[in-house]
C-alpha cells in the first residue's frame, strides 16, 4: 500500500528542527531512520500530515562519555553502537542488537527513534527503563529530561509533546562489576517477552541494584519493582532467582492475541527474568573481593539447577 498524502520538509540544525515542529503542528512526525513510522504509513494506520527529516542534522550523530552517563544522540544509528564497548559500563545494548529487526534496519535505524516510536514490543525501550535512561527533549519552552520509565504511557504513546525533538538519550554509568542479561522469545515479527536486567555483587556474595525491565507483556515496557526490592541483599542463587522472576510477573495480566495467549506470555516472561537473573550474576562480580572471580562463578554453578524449558 502507499501512504496517505503528506508535506515532506527537512531541518539541517536543531534549532532549526524545532521552529518547523511548532510550525507544523501535531500532525507532523519526525523521521530520522523511519524503519518503524514508514510501514506504519504505508499500511495507514497512521496518516501524519507532515514528515520533517532530521538526516542532515549531522551534529546530533553522536556518543558522548560523560562523568555519569553516556550521552547518545539523535542521529546515532543502532548499527554503530555495537562499536562503542569501550564506551558503555556493560553491553546490554550490545546483546540485544541482534534482535532488531535486519542489518539494513539497524543501519537506518537509531535509538532515539525507537524510544519516540515507543512500541512495547521493542528491545530498546525496555532497555532504557532497565538501564535508567533520560530522555533529553528540546521544544520551544526549552530543554527537559525525563526519566524513562515516565516517558512510556502506553501504546505508541509517550509523555513527549508534539513540538518538541529528542536530542539524545542519557545511559546512567552503572558500577564496576555489573551484571547484564538481556533474552528475547520471538517467532518472525511477533514478540512474546523481552527482558532486560542488571544487577551487582557483593563481597558477602548478596545481590545489589538489581534492575529488571521487561516488554511486550503490556501497553508500555513494565519495571518488576516489587521483584527487584525483594532480591536486594539476597544470596545469588538459582531458588532466589526463581523467587523473584515469580514475583515479577505476579501482578501481571497480558491479553491474549492471535499470537498467543496471555497465560502463555505471562509463563513465557517468567522464565525468561530467571534466565536473565542467573546470566547477569555469571557476569557481576565484586571489584576488590579477595576471591577470584572464576571461583565466584563456580559457586554459584553448583547451585543452579537445570533452567526450565
Amino acid at each position: 500500500m502507499k501512504p496517505a498524502t503528506f508535506e515532506y520538509y527537512t531541518a539541517s540544525t536543531v534549532d532549526d528542527a524545532v521552529s518547523k515542529l511548532s510550525q507544523l503542528g501535531s500532525d507532523a512526525k519526525v523521521i530520522a531512520g523511519g524503519q518503524s513510522l514508514i510501514p506504519m504509513m504505508k499500511m495507514r494506520l497512521v496518516r501524519p500530515t507532515a514528515l520533517l527529516d532530521i538526516n542532515d542534522v549531522l551534529a546530533l550523530d553522536y556518543v558522548r562519555l560523560e562523568s555519569q552517563y553516556v550521552s547518545i544522540g539523535a542521529m546515532r544509528r543502532l548499527s554503530t553502537l555495537s562499536h562503542c564497548k569501550t564506551v558503555f559500563p556493560c553491553d546490554l545494548i550490545g546483546e540485544a542488537l541482534p534482535h532488531i529487526g535486519h542489518d539494513a534496519t539497524r543501519n537506518r535505524g537509531t535509538l532515539c527513534g525507537s524510544i519516540a516510536h515507543a512500541d512495547p514490543t521493542a528491545e530498546m525501550p525496555v532497555i532504557a527503563c532497565c538501564l535508567k535512561a533520560q530522555i533529553v527533549t528540546l521544544g520551544t519552552n526549552g530543554q527537559r529530561i525525563i526519566s524513562a520509565q515516565d516517558f512510556f504511557i502506553s501504546f505508541f504513546e509517550t509523555s513527549l509533546d508534539a513540538t518538541e525533538l529528542i536530542t539524545e538519550v542519557r545511559l546512567p554509568l552503572l558500577p564496576v562489576g555489573t551484571g547484564w542479561a538481556f533474552h528475547e522469545l520471538s517467532k518472525h515479527h511477533a514478540k512474546f517477552a523481552l527482558v532486560a536486567v542488571t544487577l551487582g555483587r557483593s563481597k558477602e556474595g548478596s545481590v545489589l541494584n538489581a534492575k529488571i525491565a521487561m516488554g511486550a507483556i503490556g501497553d508500555r515496557p513494565i519495571r518488576a519493582e516489587a521483584a527487584e526490592s525483594e532480591l536486594e541483599g539476597s544470596p545469588g542463587t538459582a531458588k532466589a532467582f526463581r523467587a523473584a522472576a515469580a514475583t515479577a510477573v505476579a501482578e501481571l495480566d497480558p491479553k491474549s492475541d492471535v499470537h498467543g495467549t496471555g497465560t502463555y506470555r505471562k509463563k513465557a516472561v517468567q522464565v525468561l527474568v530467571e534466565r536473565a537473573l542467573n546470566d547477569a550474576w555469571q557476569r557481576s562480580y565484586c571489584p576488590g573481593a579477595s576471591v577470584l572471580r572464576e571461583s565466584l562463578r563456580m559457586e554459584n554453578q553448583a547451585d543452579t539447577r537445570t533452567r526450565p524449558n
